[in-house]
This record gives C-alpha cells, structure tokens and sequence, in this order.
C-alpha cells in the first residue's frame, strides 16, 4: 500500500502533510536582502498592510477552493507589515502556528497569488504594534473557523488578519469582516452532518476581493508546465469526488489500516505530523479518508503521464485522464450509504 499511496518510501510523512481548509502553507526562511520587494510578474513594490492571498498547489488546497465561502481562486490569506526591527515580513497564520516569512522567498512558493491594498493607508507602525501584542498571546488554531472577536486566542488565517486590523483600529477598513447570514446549499449541510462544520459562518481568504475598502493591484500565475499539471488534476479529482457525495449518494469509507496506523504514529511523536492530528475525531476520519483517495489519484495520474510521456498532456487530456483513474478508486473510497 505504502508504494501505491505516493511515490518512494516517505508516504507516512506525505500523507500527513495536510493543513486544513483555507490555512495550508507553512514557510521556511531564506537567506535574502531586505529591501523593497516586488510582487512577482509586476514592478509593484510591497506596502505595510497588503494582503495577499495565495493557492498552493497541495492537495488541501483543491479541498479548500471547492468549499470556501465566497468562492474564488485562493486558499489562504496573509499580511504584509514593516516591523521595527525586522524589516518587511509577509505574516500569517496557520495550524503550525504564527508564520512570519521573508516576502521573496515566500511569494516564489505558490502556484498563484493576488496582491489586494487598503485604499485608506494604514497609519505608520499601527499593524506592527497590533501583531507584537496578538503575537504575545497563546494562540490556538480554530478547526471550527469561527469568527474570532479582536481579543479571542483561537483563531484562523482570515480571523487572524481581521484581528490584526481590528486592534490596529483599522475595523472600518477589515478586509475580512464577520461573515453575513447567508442561506445554506447542500454542502452546507453535508459539511454539518459529516464534519461537525458551519461552512455558512466561515469567511474564506477571498472575502477581500469583494471589499471595496481594498484594491487588486496585481495577480499571477507561475507558468511552469509541471505546475499547471497538478493543479488541473487535484481540480479535477476534487471535482469528481463531490460527485460521488452528491449525485452518486455516497459516503465517504472509513480510513484504510495504513492511514490509521500512520495517524496513531504521529499522535505517539513517533513521525513528523501536522494538519488533521488534532482535528475532531468524526471531521478526522473523513477528512483522512478523503486526502488518501487524493494522493492515490494524484500518483497514478503522475506515472500514467510520465509512461506514456510521448502523448499529448494537454488540460482536457489529463482532466480525461484523472476522471479515469478516479472512477477506478470510487468505489474503494466512497460507499453506498448504510442502511438505517
């Protein structure tokens, strides 16, 4: 099994990468100057203040674009500031934790990014005084996402930003503010019964770009080939696996014995392990379940293309292709629902 999960023998440590919804991306730092930094594609220098939104190309992320509310592009949010003593650092907020990356190395990283600006100019230091006194407390992830008031300690990464502003007395300008009633649709209340989750009370990273307190100065895509390639297949596997869930009437099957052993593992520090370790137990088993028939779909498509490398590998053929090995792995993943 290990084998057929994902290439070479790391498939534990793989399959238990995954950060939830709209908060997947961890940063490493890079050496670097610090100094005015461009978005990439643009000569638009960074401000204290922006905000950029990103969608990485981890398989969380397809999960994440199909079921955020607005709907839109991206997965997850974070924000520029000028710190006193550091410079200008791209902060966000995930399940690892406050990350606070060097902004070159950070925007090289992601399949795609939008950079959005207040169009009323955050008075100097403001921001860096709100994130000395939110980083000084003991944050907590929320798995929930609910909305958290400006002195809350759980938190997520659209809550977290929104905070920010909120302390730095910018709530007039909040590119996230508490999200609106809205009425609720199918995923709404799959989301209820089978992952303990209020999609409808959530705000996803792309609620900014429906504000008109903020401007989008700029978007961009990387244009590597190879890139391209995982997007359209995670799209596609995610797609095809609401599919089953809704017009099939499928439940999602329990978790393999290999997923649970390599949960139990990381639960005793015995591997490396992020994500869903602590996420509820009910939300846990689905969501575990379901990121394994991703990773399956995702290596198999992958050797598929690297086999017969003298096809044509154009967008419609490996979206055919997916589909394909997909509906191959239904009905391993994905159950007729029990009898009551």
């Amino acid at each position: 099994m290990g084998a057929e999960l994902v290439p070479g023998r790391h498939w534990i440590k793989a399959l238990l990468l995954g950060a939830f919804f709209y908060c997947a991306s961890a940063w490493a730092e890079e050496a670097q100057p610090n100094g005015p930094h461009p978005f990439p594609g643009t000569a638009t220098t960074l401000q204290d203040g922006d905000i950029i939104l990103n969608d990485s190309l981890n398989i969380v992320s397809s999960f994440n674009r199909q079921f955020g509310y607005p709907l839109g592009l991206y997965t997850h949010a974070s924000i520029y500031i000028e710190l006193p003593k550091e410079g200008g650092r791209i902060i966000g907020f995930n399940d690892a934790g406050i990350q606070v990356s060097k902004p070159d190395a950070m925007l090289r990283r992601n399949f795609r990014l939008a950079l959005l600006r207040p169009r009323v100019k955050p008075p100097a230091g403001a921001l860096a005084v709100a994130f000395q006194a939110l980083s000084g407390r003991p944050l907590k992830f929320d798995y929930d996402m609910k909305w958290p008031s400006a002195d809350s300690n759980t938190s997520y990464c659209a809550g977290f930003i929104s905070q920010l502003y909120r302390l730095a007395g910018l709530a007039e300008i909040d590119p996230f503010p508490q999200p609106a009633p809205r009425a609720q649709d199918y995923w709404d209340g799959w989301a209820q019964q089978h992952l303990g989750l209020q999609l409808d009370r959530i705000n996803s990273p792309n609620a900014p770009l429906l504000n008109p307190n903020f401007q989008i100065l700029a978007e961009y895509q990387e244009a590597n080939p190879r890139l391209r390639h995982r997007f359209w297949i995670n799209d596609a596997t995610m797609g095809r696996m609401m599919d089953y869930i809704r017009t099939d009437q499928r439940d999602v099957a329990p978790p393999k014995l290999g997923s649970r052993l390599a949960l139990a593992a990381a639960k005793a520090g015995l591997v490396d392990g992020v994500g869903f370790i602590d996420m509820p137990g009910p939300r846990q088993r689905v969501f575990i379940a379901i990121y394994e028939f991703m990773l399956r779909v995702e290596a198999r498509v992958k050797r598929s293309i690297i086999l017969n490398e003298d096809q044509t590998w154009d967008e419609p053929a490996i979206r055919a292709l997916t589909v394909a090995v997909a509906d191959a792995y239904r009905d391993e993943f994905f159950v007729p629902p029990s009898p009551h």
